[in-house]
């Protein structure tokens, strides 16, 4: 549960590092493409592929790397708090994503096993 946890955090402050490499936005939300919501919802397949056991500890860890990135590198402003509510809705791709892709790596051991 840790390493699902720490794994996605670190993925997703790194969502955030390079979202004006790929978006030329300082906040990946404020992009006109989908990069916030699939690399979101590709963080979660791949946290669901690695530790399919832990689908909520790969959304809380998410979260964790996005409020560490903010803490540490945007300014402090009166939507500070209101930018972390919508990161809880914006996060939820996420946990599709871990719960996708741990039910599919389920059936497909299932079916290799046969």
């Amino acid at each position: 549960m840790l390493f699902s946890f720490l794994t996605s955090s670190l993925l997703g402050f790194l969502i955030w590092l390079g979202s004006f490499d790929f978006t030329g936005e300082l906040e990946p939300w404020d992009s006109r493409g989908y990069y916030y919501l699939i690399s979101l919802f590709f963080t979660g397949l791949f946290m669901g592929i690695v530790k399919p056991e832990h689908p909520y500890s790969a959304y809380f860890g998410v979260i964790f790397g996005q409020i560490a990135y903010g803490i540490l590198f945007l300014k402090f402003g009166p939507l500070f708090f209101v930018g972390y509510i919508f990161m809880l809705v914006y996060s939820l791709p996420t946990i599709f994503g871990a719960i996708t892709s741990a039910y599919a790596k389920k059936y497909l051991l299932k079916l290799l096993k046969k």
